[in-house]
């Protein structure tokens, strides 16, 4: 019978070898923390084609699929952020998104630097939208008298700057695009404004007793991207990529989508 001498070795070179198998190969790559993600703000204003929802996300739409392609030219993740009209350009101001898209500085209550738009990215038209059973063509803002018009809150339209301080015209906002064709639909407002794209695509899905009448185009405005002070991705890689997308018809192709 061997000696507890011999055993003593024998359970050394046991736990020694178990100890090696556990312990990672010199060779093995360490893990790599994932790069930090695109957050880009969509203010809930957007309608379609621009925007859909679902439970409160992005799911679908131009800013969904230009978001989509600007993040894979930056080979980062993108995180998208939903954010209330009036938080906007709160939240872009602190940082909490690096990015706000399709934007015209017309449109923000607080004036930007320069160093933070990008280059316009799609040039858009705002129009005057009318009821179904409006006759006319065109609406004459010097002699319009008391009328309501639909906006989306904490936007500014300077169009109608004029009408709106003198009275001419009365303000009736809305929370989103959607819910300013609603209230025209129910008759809480005479007149409301839209992009262009989004007035044709909710005409597309009404009936033709339904369908807003387009009346004039208020504003033809280039839109680019707000960029936050200090976003987490480079503003420099941003404005490069974005100018790629540009350049090379990705912008376009994402449109046709669309249409």
């Amino acid at each position: 019978m061997p000696g507890p001498y011999k055993v003593l070795p024998a359970c050394l070179s046991f736990v020694l070898g178990v100890a090696l198998s556990l312990a990672p190969s010199m060779g093995a790559a360490l893990p790599t923390e994932s790069p930090p993600a695109l957050r880009m703000g969509v203010s809930q204003s957007w309608a379609m084609p621009f925007a859909r929802y679902a439970n409160g996300q992005l799911q679908g739409g131009i800013l969904f699929d230009f978001g989509q392609e600007l993040a894979a030219r930056l080979d980062v993740p993108l995180r998208v952020r939903v954010i209330p009209p009036k938080r906007v350009e709160a939240m872009l101001a602190s940082g909490e998104v690096d990015l706000h898209c399709l934007v015209s500085p017309r449109w923000l209550q607080q004036e930007l630097p320069a160093s933070r738009w990008t280059e316009p990215v799609l040039r858009m038209d705002d129009v005057l939208l009318a009821r179904p059973e409006f006759e006319g063509h065109e609406l004459d803002l010097a002699h319009v008298q008391g009328a309501s018009v639909g906006l989306v809150v904490s936007y500014l339209y300077p169009a109608l700057d004029e009408a709106l301080a003198s009275g001419r015209l009365r303000r009736e906002d809305a929370p989103a695009q959607a819910q300013v064709f609603e209230k025209m639909l129910r008759g809480r407002s005479d007149f409301g404004v839209s992009n262009r794209l989004i007035a044709d695509w909710f005409n597309k899905q009404q009936p033709a007793a339904q369908r807003l009448k387009t009346l004039q185009t208020l504003a033809t405005l280039d839109t680019a991207c707000a960029l936050a002070p200090r976003p987490q991705q480079d503003p420099a890689r941003i404005k490069a990529a974005l100018r790629q997308l540009i350049r090379d018809g990705a912008i376009e192709k994402i449109l046709q989508r669309y249409r």
